[in-house]
């Protein structure tokens, strides 16, 4: 059986302009220029380092692995062809794809797009697909203009077709002549081509291919990372976590725009805005600034604490720094409930309460108030109906001098709790114990507690 091989190269088709004509009209002078013609392209393809696939009396055909060298090959060929007599009027075309090699033969659809590309040519031009030209786009050696978007037979999309512009080359006044086999396609028509296109793939395949998916999970990681960061700075430097409430009605708000961007954003590139893009983007951007006024305007965006200076016992003025009352954390305490046998401590169900209301009345990062309902269901709802982030409950009991004392910090949405156990003699340094747990699961920074002991 024939090995079948396949690669992907640069390929170069040269082909002699009016080669036909001038056969019936002068036949020794055609042969002539044909000789030419494939002397100097054979010398350039070995020059270059490309390889020969065919040679026909008027055109000739190679491959090369380098675009570059494909290119300055191709501008090497019309220097020379028109260097002496005879000149040969030749035209060249790029195309990079796949060959099927299967013994000498050498065959595949890209030497077909290549003709195709060449039939637009005429007598020192060099016109190439888009996939060389953005091997050579970002090349300083090749001046390279677009030509716009021809529809071939036996091709079934658009191609964008551009031409070589160095100097002494020229770029066809009329690229669609007797021998091209290709029409060019106006902006109306590639859209409604595209149209046409799109509307027979499924809308999750239109958005793929676009990379809406892709460019809209990037911009929910970025948006979730720069919210994370915002966070922690505003706790880091102790100012307002409304700019986390603000950036985050921003990035949320602004999503419906951005999905229209992604998906049209060749077109916006180009300043090719439909009117439905133009009343949406400033409708959009006017209701984020809106929504932004309504959520966060009016309040404080600036430090969590204040600082002012008192007079001390001594008569000396000192600063104190203290946090404003709206950034404080709202806490509400309930009643210990006694677990004891001996009914005798009943008493203390209050003075747990507030042996710990007064340690916390001292911190102005909390706001601690009193709750009175005695079950979990009423507790929930009082803390809902007093705006309360968190509640406290606890049990307690007594046993030969010894307390246990089991606080409970909840949330008062969703209902989260942590429950811990605190023994000891000393009744106080349970409170002490007690209160720090709170400050803690209640999301008491551990600088804040730090700086305001």
């Amino acid at each position: 059986m024939t090995e079948v091989t396949h690669q992907t190269a640069i390929i170069l088709l040269a082909d002699i302009q009016d080669f036909t004509r001038l056969a019936r009209q002068d036949p020794d002078a055609a042969v002539m220029i044909s000789n030419r013609f494939r002397k100097v392209f054979a010398n350039r393809i070995k020059e270059f380092d490309g390889t020969l696939i065919h040679h026909r009396e008027d055109k000739s055909l190679a491959y090369f692995e380098s675009s570059v060298r494909a290119a300055k090959c191709a501008m090497t060929i019309i220097h020379d062809l028109h260097q002496d007599e005879p000149e040969v009027p030749t035209s060249i075309a790029l195309h990079m794809g796949e060959l099927v090699f299967q013994k000498d033969d050498v065959f595949g659809s890209s030497i077909s797009v290549v003709s195709h590309i060449e039939s637009l040519g005429c007598d020192r031009s060099i016109l190439m697909s888009t996939e060389v030209y953005e091997q050579l786009k970002e090349n300083s050696s090749f001046e390279i203009q677009s030509m716009g978007y021809y529809l071939f037979k036996d091709i079934t999309r658009p191609m964008e077709v551009y031409a070589v512009t160095n100097e002494g080359l020229v770029v066809p006044e009329k690229l669609v002549g007797p021998r091209a086999t290709g029409k060019p396609m106006s902006a109306k028509e590639l859209d409604k081509f595209n149209l046409e296109r799109e509307g027979k793939q499924t809308l999750v395949v239109r958005l793929w291919k676009r990379g809406v998916p892709q460019l809209v999970a990037g911009y929910f990681v970025g948006a979730t990372t720069i919210l994370q960061f915002v966070d922690w700075f505003c706790k880091k430097i102790e100012i307002s976590d409304q700019w986390t409430t603000l950036l985050l009605i921003l990035f949320l708000s602004i999503i419906p725009s951005f999905i229209i961007y992604t998906y049209h954003r060749e077109k916006i590139h180009m300043g090719k805005l439909s009117l439905f893009q133009k009343f949406f983007f400033p409708g959009n951007f006017l209701f984020t600034l809106m929504l932004i006024l309504l959520v966060v305007g009016g309040k404080d965006l600036g430090a969590k604490n204040l600082v002012t200076s008192i007079t001390n016992e001594y008569g000396e003025s000192e600063e104190i720094s203290y946090y404003k009352e709206e950034f404080s954390t709202p806490l509400l305490l309930f009643e210990f409930e006694n677990e004891s046998v001996d009914s005798s401590y009943a008493w203390m169900n209050g003075c747990v309460r507030e042996c710990i209301f007064w340690k916390l009345s001292h911190k102005t990062y909390v706001t601690a108030k009193w709750g009175y309902q005695n079950n979990i269901v009423n507790r929930v709802q009082e803390a809902k109906d007093k705006n309360q982030q968190y509640f406290v409950t606890g049990s307690f009991y007594c046993e030969d001098g010894v307390f246990t004392m089991s606080p409970t910090v909840w949330q008062t949405k969703g209902s989260k709790k942590v429950s811990r156990s605190y023994y000891g003699k000393d009744f106080f340094s349970l409170i002490d114990s007690i209160s720090l747990f709170i400050l803690n699961e209640i999301d008491i920074s551990k600088s804040t507690l730090q700086r305001y002991p």
